[in-house]
């Protein structure tokens, strides 16, 4: 115990973080173990664990190095939901894909002006870039309101490049708009 208490900066915190992710990583086979999972516990413990300390401390020291060169000054931003104005509905949407392009999907949901929730959608949208799943879930999104006879619509995402195309601030088209099946991928 007297190990977690000291005061020494360097041996000390190496020592602590070690002993941290074995207890995890002990816990976690515990877990297995008790819940029929023995496949997903390596037979060379030892070993699996010297390879993730190792792992973690290499990305420990890139990301050292990494801060050193850029630094850049961190600032905090407090993010949360604002309900649009009385008597309109807010629209969120997002789209993601695992790689770009790669497996992609996207989600909407639409709230009005107490929060409360109206409806929702999430969709695969099987390989596409990241910027066309953003404009499928938009468009999909845009859709329900539409059908749900909404009319007065808020609309927020996170992609700067499809808030762009909509307001047609790019004189560049998107390839994500040229399709010819339903979902465009």
């Amino acid at each position: 115990m007297d190990n977690l208490k000291t005061t020494q900066v360097n041996n000390n915190y190496m020592w602590q973080m070690m002993f941290g992710i074995k207890i995890w990583w002990l816990w976690k086979w515990q877990n297995n173990k008790n819940f029929g999972r023995d496949e997903d516990i390596p037979i060379n413990h030892v070993g699996f664990l010297c390879t993730k300390l190792k792992e973690i401390q290499n990305a420990l020291v890139r990301d050292k190095l990494k801060n050193q060169s850029t630094h850049k000054e961190k600032t905090e931003v407090l993010i949360r939901w604002v309900a649009p104005p009385v008597s309109w509905v807010l629209l969120n949407t997002d789209g993601a894909s695992r790689g770009n392009p790669g497996e992609a999907g996207g989600g909407g949901i639409l709230r009005d002006s107490r929060g409360y929730f109206l409806r929702a959608f999430t969709e695969n949208y099987g390989i596409c870039t990241v910027t066309r799943a953003e404009i499928l879930a938009l468009l999909r999104g845009i859709v329900m309101a539409r059908d749900v006879g909404i009319r007065k619509l808020i609309i927020k995402l996170d992609s700067g490049v499809v808030a762009r195309l909509m307001e047609g601030e790019t004189i560049h088209h998107s390839p994500a708009f040229y399709s010819s099946n339903r979902y465009g991928c």
